[in-house]
């Protein structure tokens, strides 16, 4: 299976983000269509800080790297 760079998948999500918005606010579910976006404007920061920090670390830099895991949360997740 072919997979999407991250950032065509971003720029899909946004457009989902907006149309979504729109439909929702179209529809008089106001709070809904700024819930909508604000959670998905998190996924999309959350997704390039991680690529940030990722690409930092390959390059040597790790600042970025334990920054993120931070910014992140990233200790607070639980791998099952």
């Amino acid at each position: 299976m072919t997979r999407a760079t991250l950032t065509s998948s971003l720029s899909a999500l946004a457009i989902i983000r907006d149309d979504g918005a729109k439909r929702l606010h179209d529809a008089g579910m106001i709070t809904t269509a700024l819930a909508h976006t604000a959670i998905i404007d998190n996924a999309i920061r959350a997704a390039l800080d991680l690529a940030y920090a990722v690409k930092a670390a390959a390059e040597g830099n790790m600042a970025p790297a334990w920054e993120g895991i931070g910014v992140l949360a990233l200790s607070q997740i639980e791998v099952q």
